[in-house]
């Protein structure tokens, strides 16, 4: 992510240019700014992009997970992962928020996302479509991995059964099924849901 460049580093770096900045293969120089593949870049990044928040802004990192925060006065929580945030709060503090991350950074806002007449009704965070409908939120993976997972596991076959989970209580006969299906395949099919649901 270009972010880490707007990040200053904490520590002296020095780093070997690429081969045609140098004169000379013995070229080194001392980076300023974070840069992807120095291992301090993400964490001088997560400070230089919080400093804002927890002092103007009024949030509070968790301690068990740091890229989340909290604002309690008004009712903000938020999480970020890079340079991307997803936040929740009311109407009137997520355009509060809006306004506040602008003066603080180079960026775009996404839309406020909810059932009011004038919010959108879904959004991108990290390429995944986030949405509100009539039956309430929904998370929309990207497709392509859904039917990569469908094709490993061969569950698009004619002879595909239904697996029961462990969460029906009593499992009801299959009126179509002729054949149930096979006790020892219960693995696989488990491991396909779980990386589905991962």
């Amino acid at each position: 992510t270009s972010a880490f460049l707007h990040t200053p580093l904490k520590e002296l770096a020095v780093v070997k240019p690429p081969p045609e900045l140098c004169r000379t293969n013995k070229t080194r120089a001392i980076a300023r700014k974070a840069i992807p593949g120095l291992r301090r870049s993400s964490a001088d990044w997560q400070d230089h992009f919080f400093e804002p928040f927890t002092g103007e802004g009024g949030f509070e990192r968790s301690l068990i997970e740091p890229c989340a925060m909290k604002n309690e006065p008004r009712g903000l929580k938020a999480v970020t992962h890079g340079d991307d945030t997803l936040a929740t709060g009311s109407r009137d503090n997520l355009r509060w928020l809006q306004g506040f991350v602008p003066e603080h950074f180079e960026c775009t806002m996404g839309p406020i996302i909810s059932r009011h007449p004038d919010d959108a009704k879904t959004g991108k965070f990290l390429k995944d479509e986030v949405g509100v409908n009539e039956r309430g939120w929904y998370h929309e993976t990207n497709p392509h991995y859904a039917k990569k997972l469908i094709e490993m596991f061969n569950l698009d076959g004619k002879d595909t059964k239904p697996v029961y989970t462990p969460a029906v209580k009593q499992r009801e006969e299959e009126e179509n099924a002729a054949v149930p299906v096979d006790q020892t395949q219960y693995p696989s099919f488990r491991s396909g849901g779980g990386l589905g649901l991962y």
